[in-house]
């Protein structure tokens, strides 16, 4: 259910498209059987004449408030990346594209969300092959 904003502005999609469009994706991934986890956009902020700053903070709060509601968990980097430049591509032109470094980082979060979320707890048999990374 994309659609575009309506009138001159730097969004791509309205915060109210983009909070429908959370909702339903997270809706018709559930009825597929899917496990759903939010992961928030991260960004470099500067701290200076950074337009699209405000916006993705307001992505990140509607994402954060239908994560909530619909009882998703969130991986939430934005913090740890918002002012760490060496962890993008180009933070002097790209405050968007981060670098593998923080890609591992992503993905180190995401994994230990799905172990904590969404992975049994061990049986008695299974506890010393997944402590030892089997």
């Amino acid at each position: 259910a994309l659609s575009k904003p309506q009138g001159p502005g730097p969004l791509r999609v309205g915060v109210e498209d983009y909070r429908d469009n959370l909702r339903a994706m997270i809706d018709d991934s559930r009825e597929e059987g899917a496990n759903v986890i939010l992961v928030l956009s991260p960004y470099l902020d500067l701290g200076h004449d950074q337009d699209w700053v405000p916006m993705h903070r307001r992505y990140k709060r509607v994402a954060s408030a239908v994560a909530e509601e619909k009882g998703v968990p969130v991986v939430d980097v934005v913090d740890k990346l918002r002012f760490a430049p060496n962890l993008f591509m180009e933070p002097d032109t790209d405050q968007i594209h981060f670098n593998r470094e923080a890609g591992r980082m992503i993905a180190d979060r995401i994994a230990e969300t799905v172990v904590e979320k969404f992975l049994p707890e061990p049986t008695d048999d299974e506890a010393p092959a997944r402590a030892a990374g089997q």
